[in-house]
């Protein structure tokens, strides 16, 4: 059990670094294509939560949110309700990925 907990965090964690990078520094949202976040590593089969908006279903990785557009494209923003994560743990987070990309 504790070994799927540690992937499933593990796979949650990649994904957030990887919105992160997308959205850089400054941005409150961006659009990419969906198969470009799967080239860099993204899973779209693992989330935080999901929700349904207007019939439009609203996908979570921590404090980022993402729907589809057309199918083939990805708006990402950043939900302004839930607590952003702290730089201590992000920048560990960061470390890890990095360390097990290499």
């Amino acid at each position: 059990m504790k070994s799927i907990q540690s992937e499933t965090i593990k796979i949650l964690t990649k994904n957030f670094v990887i919105l992160s990078g997308v959205m850089g520094e400054s941005q409150n949202a961006a659009i990419i294509d969906k198969l470009a976040l799967e080239r860099l590593g993204f899973r779209f089969d693992y989330v935080s939560d999901a929700k349904s908006k207007s019939g439009i279903i609203h996908f979570g990785v921590f404090h980022f949110t993402y729907k589809f557009i057309h199918n083939k494209r990805v708006l990402i923003t950043i939900d302004r309700e839930r607590k952003t994560i702290s730089p201590f743990i992000f920048r560990r987070w960061s470390y890890e990925i990095r360390e097990q990309m290499t």
